[in-house]
């Protein structure tokens, strides 16, 4: 039974169960079953539909949220076109430390959301080895993985999200930030340090990704 459940565990990432997206073995994903794969071919045809469908809400998202109190929106080079996943809500670095009650309170809004990952040098298999930064540096202190990582998080990204959905999202996003980052409406900070919002307004159940 324990090396059952160790065969689990490892099939899955080795991912721990007390926290989210922490690795504390090297782990595998043996989780792709024949059915699995001959859906994802089938889903491949589909891709030009999923792609515009995601493009339609990354862009929307960034319409109503790039810029406000500093956030940026899947951010990416001049010269390529990104492929969304998932839409990256990228605070500010003086905001970050705010990241994780930002996402509590957005839950409670029924807005599934997810911490961005873990910097893969900062994982127990890989602590013990030499770590070296795109700059050269062998310091594992203050790399760029590491402020992207704990200022980041991701929120609803289903292309059969409509526009009410997605202008709700938005909203709702813009008022919990307002409220943990004391900004006006326009995303500035206010004059008196208080938080714009107004509470809870109900639980809509948005998930990530697709069901």
């Amino acid at each position: 039974q324990e090396l059952a459940k160790q065969m689990v565990f490892l099939r899955g990432h080795a991912m721990s169960g007390q926290k989210r997206f922490w690795h504390t073995d090297v782990g595998f994903n043996y989780r792709l079953s024949n059915l699995l794969c001959a859906v994802g071919v089938a889903q491949l045809e589909r891709f030009p539909e999923l792609f515009k469908g995601r493009m339609r809400v990354v862009d929307a998202y960034r319409k109503s949220l790039e810029g406000f109190g500093g956030v940026r929106i899947n951010p990416g080079l001049a010269h390529c076109r990104a492929s969304p996943w998932l839409a990256c809500v990228w605070l500010p670095q003086e905001h970050a430390g705010k990241r994780d009650a930002i996402c509590e309170d957005l839950e409670s809004y029924g807005l599934e959301t997810r911490p961005f990952f873990y910097p893969v040098h900062e994982m127990p298999p890989y602590q013990q080895y030499r770590m070296v930064s795109g700059s050269g540096s062998g310091s594992k202190a203050g790399t760029v993985s590491e402020s992207v990582a704990s200022a980041g998080f991701n929120i609803p990204t289903s292309a059969h999200l409509t526009d009410e959905e997605v202008a709700y999202i938005c909203q709702t996003v813009r008022e919990v930030l307002a409220r943990h980052c004391h900004l006006g409406a326009n995303g500035h900070p206010t004059a008196n340090g208080s938080a714009n919002g107004s509470g809870k307004s109900g639980s809509a159940g948005f998930k990530l990704f697709d069901s």
